[in-house]
């Protein structure tokens, strides 16, 4: 029963995420949660920082970057392929 209203408070605010700043938003700043678990405990409790950790926090913000710049990629070598592609009359 204890997590019962965790889980329910947290679906809420993932539904809720994904209506006001959408999935993809929504999915960046849930992959961030480790990040953000990591740092705090290194920070704030003391906890040892690995290699192992260190590696997966790049990955992560190697993920999330590529999700964030794919929109940006896409558009621009859309309008270049436009820009390079005969125009037929």
């Amino acid at each position: 029963m204890l997590a019962v209203v965790p889980t329910v408070i947290s679906n809420i605010t993932l539904v809720l995420a994904v209506q006001n700043i959408g999935g993809t938003m929504t999915s960046v700043l849930g992959a961030m949660e480790p990040v953000t678990a990591v740092c705090i405990g290194a920070l704030i409790f003391g906890e040892e920082f690995t290699m192992q950790e260190g590696w997966g926090i790049f990955l992560i913000l190697v993920a999330v970057t590529l999700i964030v710049l794919t929109r940006t990629i896409q558009k621009s070598l859309s309008t270049v392929v436009r820009k390079i592609r005969p125009r037929h009359a």
